[in-house]
C-alpha cells in the first residue's frame, strides 16, 4: 500500500490512501466510543450512581482507553503532514 523511495517520505498519488486511514481511525473510535457510552448507561449496567457493577467499570476503563488513543490522533495526522511535505520538497529537489 505504502512504497517508499526514502524512508518516512510519503508520495503524493498515496496521500489519499493515508487520509483514508487516518479518517477509518477516527470512525472506528467514535463507533467505539459511542457504543460504549450507550453501554455504560444502561440501568442493568449502572443501576444506581453508588453501586458500580463491573461492567460499569469495564466501560469506563474503555472510554478512557478511547481517548487516551483518540488523543494521539492529531500527532498521527501532524507526522502525516510532514511525510506529504518531504515528499514534496524531495519530487522538487529531483
Amino acid at each position: 500500500m505504502f512504497k517508499n523511495n526514502k524512508k518516512g517520505i510519503v508520495r503524493l498519488n498515496e496521500v489519499p490512501d493515508v487520509v483514508l486511514v487516518l479518517v477509518s481511525i477516527a470512525i472506528f473510535l467514535g463507533v467505539g466510543a459511542l457504543i460504549l457510552s450507550e453501554i455504560q448507561s444502561n440501568d442493568t449496567v449502572d443501576p444506581n450512581d453508588t453501586n458500580s457493577t463491573a461492567a460499569y467499570n469495564v466501560t469506563n476503563e474503555g472510554l478512557s482507553g478511547l481517548a487516551t488513543l483518540g488523543s494521539f490522533q492529531t500527532i498521527i495526522a501532524v507526522v502525516i503532514a510532514a511525510a506529504v511535505i518531504l515528499g514534496i520538497v524531495f519530487l522538487i529537489r529531483t
